[in-house]
């Protein structure tokens, strides 16, 4: 499995975790000017469903999505189970700043040229990027 790019959703070791797995670093640098994109507002929402080349496992389908403001208390990830799916739709809202931050992680595994991983996200939902080869 880890020569295949996905996203597969599963009860981690400490809580429920998203891995999103690429195999190349030419995926890794498409994610991230997706994760700019939203960051800079040049697109509004991201489905990985409509990301050619990711198998998705465990889910429905992860959407990207920018804070349109300030809230005291976001909402960073929501899980929707729709009666007609068993598998749930994760919706992942950030705001510039969380984006940008995320945006340097990936960054700096894109540079490293190197197989290895970040943790964009770790709050109720662990989010962990992997570059499994270069």
């Amino acid at each position: 499995m880890l020569e295949q790019n996905f996203i597969d959703y599963y009860q981690g070791a400490y809580k429920p975790t998203l891995r999103i797995n690429f195999n190349s670093r030419r995926y890794l640098i498409k994610f991230k000017e997706i994760i700019t994109a939203i960051k800079d507002g040049t697109i509004e929402t991201f489905s990985f469903s409509s990301f050619e080349g990711i198998t998705i496992l465990g889910i429905k389908d992860l959407i990207l999505r920018k804070q349109s403001k300030k809230l005291l208390i976001p909402e960073r990830i929501t899980m929707i189970c729709n009666s007609n799916s068993e598998k749930p739709v994760f919706i992942w809202c950030l705001n510039s700043e969380e984006w940008w931050h995320c945006e340097g992680l990936i960054e700096g595994l894109i540079e490293s040229n190197e197989i290895g991983h970040q943790y964009l996200f770790d709050e109720e939902l662990l989010i962990e990027l992997y570059l499994a080869t270069v």
